[in-house]
């Protein structure tokens, strides 16, 4: 199974996971490394580690499987083209890390969440940021988000976790 295959490649603490059941692959991160494994073969599909400099903190895949959505501790966010193992987009909008991501349900903005306590709206294809949303709670940080879009609302539901002091 997957336990055996994750015990015999990865030597690290993974910090980020993800599936995505429609291509049947899963996304996990450990350090600057970002691994696409096949549930189809039951192996690394690909090591995506000369595309990042810094610790991936966050990650999520766009509901068709074709990309994946990253986040570092620099606070930098980059878009990687499943297929061409390519970064497509990044913007750096970001001051500290960024631990939450979420792709809208749209697929055409992703949900940023920071430890500078904003979440930011991130068009894709323009590659902009739609809108900042900022927490005035200084002892909260945002760890997991969903994002939901309609053409009339943008929605991010926030799951926070209180920092330790």
């Amino acid at each position: 199974g997957y336990e055996s295959v994750f015990q015999k490649t990865e030597k690290a603490a993974i910090q980020c996971v993800k599936a995505n059941n429609r291509r049947n692959l899963i996304a996990y991160s450990y350090g600057f490394n970002l691994i696409l494994f096949s549930g189809r073969k039951n192996a690394v599909r690909a090591n995506l580690d000369k595309l990042f400099k810094d610790n991936i903190s966050g990650l999520d895949f766009r509901e068709d499987g074709r990309l994946i959505a990253t986040g570092d501790i620099s606070g930098m966010v980059k878009v990687v083209d499943v297929q061409r193992k390519a970064i497509i987009r990044k913007h750096n909008k970001h001051t500290k890390p960024v631990h939450a991501i979420a792709f809208s349900s749209q697929s055409q903005n992703i949900f940023t969440g920071s430890d500078d306590l904003t979440v930011k709206v991130f068009d894709i294809e323009t590659n902009a940021i739609v809108k900042t949303y900022k927490q005035l709670h200084t002892a909260v940080s945002y760890t997991h988000l969903r994002a939901h879009e309609t053409p009339e609302h943008l929605v991010c539901r926030l799951l926070l976790e209180k920092k330790k002091e």
